[in-house]
């Protein structure tokens, strides 16, 4: 064995004893207490950790720092014991009172490793309490292929303070038959940085109420995540999971942060009472989430699977910035296959452009059912809020039935509220979602029923609501209370005829702006729907009173136009796709630009529906694009809103006419030379002028 001990300079100069470290016959070394010494540990690669199959550190009660690098651990088989040389209660590295230790370019792979039912953090072992204090820096490691069994509470790290750096976690199999506090790493106050666990897998058959699952990690006074990827990892508890990734409950993780982070795949199943969470549950603590993906993670029970992604209760406040959520799940007795809230308040933040699709959740045959909440269920005494800001949007799902809906327990202490400047979209059903919606700013438009028995809509703020048949506003018991707007417009496709508003049968809906039809009383008339040919030299088309006209291209419908308007007049309508492809190029999975030569009032609008039908699409895969007259270059539509895709139509909401057209999805290759070909144009276009 070869073991280079170095004492710092600086500790001569401030006149420490010599230093009295030794490597023992056990294989362990010691200093003795009172030492405040630095050294270091240098293992030519795994010729020092094959001594035997006991190579432990003890480190003093006392200030000292360990310094672990360029070491291999790995194929040790047996109890704990055998493993560490020393009582059951310790690791392969031991930190001692007030010591610190950095373990970088180091490796622990394929160990197999019995913990006897006893003791936490079979790798890293340290002082947990605040009068004991060790502090770890693990940098630039691999943990992997290693497998722990019977092991208490904790897996591979237990320690005071842990930050975990560029460091890799993978296909690492646990199993215990009791709860588990961060079956990975567990501190009181934990930091991972720009690390990746993936493919971990916890099994737990504890078989007793009240033996949980708590996390993939854990951080019991502060938890931050930065810069990480946490992907297909699985939680398996004969009883329950309450936090797949992470929990902040109460007693622990009074600071817990997240941020540009990827959550993806991971799964929970708490089999015979619940699984709580896929990534976060917050019971009585706060979660602050900033731009992080939240993709394909789900939880499952025989009882109770609540929140695929993020569960809070309690009295729970978790702030998600900029977020997204795709294709989360809960599954069999679901309930939020993104987010549940009960008891708590979810807030979420955006100043981009955000869009959740592929959320959802199944009842107990395991069908999806939009009553469940696919993007979010509301439970008692729940508070959602949505606070978009100028210029940014949030976008639920695309339409299909069954995905990314919006449910609430109705006991009539439930809320949703939307605040800010910018835009809300809801292309799935809020039909289940029976408790109250406030609208205080900026505009929320609901593409399907919408079931709230209140609804507040304060001043400068608008509620749009798509008709598609009778009832919209679906709750026999509304209350509606309109000091903004509340814009109705007909969805495309819609036949013409009068449509009930509201099962409540409310007949003063305060001040209105109507696409596509006019509004008496609780009735919508749909606007008969006039036919023009794209490319044709026809008769101009007029309407009156919100008239609509659809446009047909080689015996298809194309695109719906519902105005709002008096009177207007389509005159002509031509394709001008080829001149916005030689711009652009045609590498696009869809593609299509038109000239609109339309006569009306400066203060009209119209609702653009273009028809795409292909569901697997969401309105962040589009572009839309201008050309006003007179300009030979198409730029990035500016004077649009409203943009959205239900899964068949995307429609946006102009106020003026000349050239619109659009693109989605293209090839990543192309992307950057179509953003440099657009600046050229504009910088060309600010020389002329």
């Amino acid at each position: 064995m070869r073991t280079r001990i170095s004492i710092s300079f600086l500790s001569f100069l401030i006149g420490i004893s010599a230093l009295r470290a030794e490597v023992r016959e056990d294989h362990k070394i010691y200093v003795q207490e009172g030492d405040n010494v630095t050294y270091t540990i240098d293992s030519s690669k795994d010729e020092f950790w094959k001594v035997a199959n006991s190579h432990s550190y003890k480190a003093p009660n006392g200030t000292a720092t360990i310094n672990v690098v360029d070491s291999l651990y790995t194929a040790h088989t047996g109890s704990i014991y055998e493993h560490t040389g020393c009582s059951n209660l310790d690791g392969v590295i031991n930190i001692g009172f007030e010591t610190s230790l950095s373990v970088s370019n180091t490796k622990f792979i394929n160990n197999n490793i019995d913990y006897n039912g006893l003791g936490s953090g079979a790798f890293i072992n340290g002082r947990t309490n605040n009068e004991q204090k060790s502090v770890a820096y693990i940098n630039n490691s691999l943990i992997s292929e290693n497998t722990l069994s019977n092991f208490v509470n904790v897996g591979f790290i237990n320690n005071y303070k842990t930050t975990i750096d560029s460091t890799e976690f993978s296909k690492n199999e646990l199993s215990t038959g009791g709860s588990v506090y961060g079956s990975i790493a567990s501190s009181n106050y934990l930091n991972i940085l720009n690390s990746t666990f993936s493919d971990n897998k916890i099994i737990s058959n504890a078989n007793e109420s009240n033996f949980f699952n708590y996390g993939l990690v854990s951080g019991a006074q502060e938890l931050n995540i930065e810069s990480s990827t946490f992907i297909n990892n699985k939680f398996i508890n004969s009883y329950g999971v309450q936090g797949g990734i992470a929990v902040a409950s109460n007693g622990t993780s009074a600071g817990f942060s997240a941020s540009n982070s990827k959550f993806i795949g991971n799964s929970s199943e708490g089999m015979s009472y619940c699984a709580r969470g896929g990534v976060f549950y917050a019971n009585g603590r706060n979660i602050d989430s900033t731009n992080n993906v939240y993709d394909g993670n789900s939880v499952m029970s025989d009882s109770k699977a609540h929140g695929g992604a993020i569960n809070a209760r309690g009295n729970a406040v978790v702030t998600s910035t900029n977020d997204t959520f795709k294709n989360n799940s809960a599954v069999k007795f679901g309930l939020g296959g993104a987010l549940y809230v009960e008891n708590a308040t979810i807030n979420i933040n955006s100043t981009e452009d955000i869009s959740n699709i592929g959320n959802f959740s199944t009842n107990s045959s395991n069908v999806k059912d939009d009553s469940l909440g696919g993007f979010a269920y509301v439970g008692e005494s729940g508070n959602l809020n949505f606070n978009v800001s100028s210029n940014a949007k949030i976008t639920i799902g695309n339409g299909i039935n069954g995905y990314d809906s919006i449910a609430s327990a109705g006991l009539g202490n439930s809320t949703i509220t939307k605040i800010g400047a910018g835009e809300l979209v809801v292309n799935s059903s809020m039909e289940y979602f029976t408790d109250t919606l406030n609208v205080n700013g900026g505009t929320m438009t609901v593409k399907n029923k919408l079931g709230a028995s209140v609804i507040n809509v304060e001043s400068g703020a608008t509620l749009g609501l798509a008709i598609d048949g009778n009832n919209t506003l679906s709750n026999s018991s509304l209350t509606l209370k309109n000091n903004g707007t509340i814009a109705l417009f007909t969805k495309a496709g819609l036949g013409a005829g009068d449509y009930n508003v509201s099962a409540a049968n409310i007949t003063t809906y305060g001040n209105t702006k109507l696409y596509g039809g006019t509004l008496s009383g609780n009735v919508f008339k749909v606007s008969e729907g006039k036919s023009m040919d794209i490319d044709s030299a026809g008769e101009p088309v007029s309407v009156a009173d919100n008239g609509r006209v659809i446009l047909a291209k080689d015996g298809g419908n194309t695109i719906e136009m519902a105005f709002n308007s008096d009177s207007a007049t389509v005159n002509a309508v031509n394709t001008t796709t080829d001149t916005l492809t030689g711009q652009l190029g045609s590498d696009f999975y869809k593609v299509a630009a038109y000239s609109f030569d339309v006569t009306m009032a400066d203060t009209d609008s119209v609702v653009f529906s273009f028809y795409i039908g292909d569901s697997t699409l969401s309105d962040l895969d589009f572009t839309i694009w201008h050309k006003a007259a007179g300009e030979g270059e198409w730029s990035e539509a500016d004077d649009v809103s409203g943009i959205s895709y239900d899964g068949e139509y995307l429609s946006f909401v102009v106020s003026h006419f000349s050239d619109y057209g659009y693109t989605a999805v293209p090839e990543p290759s192309i992307y950057a030379a179509i953003i440099g070909a657009i600046s050229l144009c504009f910088a060309f276009s600010r020389r002329r002028k």
